[in-house]
């Protein structure tokens, strides 16, 4: 892919990357493809690296359970199962 092809995003929301493997957690910065980018960014999964939401992504980490301590992002994603095998597409008939 070109440079022009892809983008920069930042996770609003732990992301699965790769099958077998825990999510992305929340303020990991990911290259994409530009497509995915701006689907990311439209159902408010990421948003575009240097822009100005950008800075207020670590207001959006989770808290525990107290209400005070924040909890560690990468604990939040480390909690969550690997993401399933990815399963064969059966051609249409």
């Amino acid at each position: 892919m070109s440079e022009k092809d892809v983008a920069q995003v930042i996770l609003r929301r732990p992301v699965y990357t790769q099958p077998g493997r825990r999510p992305q957690p929340v303020g990991t910065k990911i290259t994409v493809s530009s497509y995915e980018a701006a689907m990311f960014i439209a159902r408010g999964i990421a948003v575009a690296a240097g822009s100005p939401d950008a800075d207020r992504i670590r207001t959006i980490a989770p808290v525990a359970t107290d209400g005070v301590r924040p909890v560690d992002p990468d604990e939040v994603a480390a909690s969550m199962p690997p993401a399933p095998p990815l399963k064969e597409e059966k051609p249409a008939a």
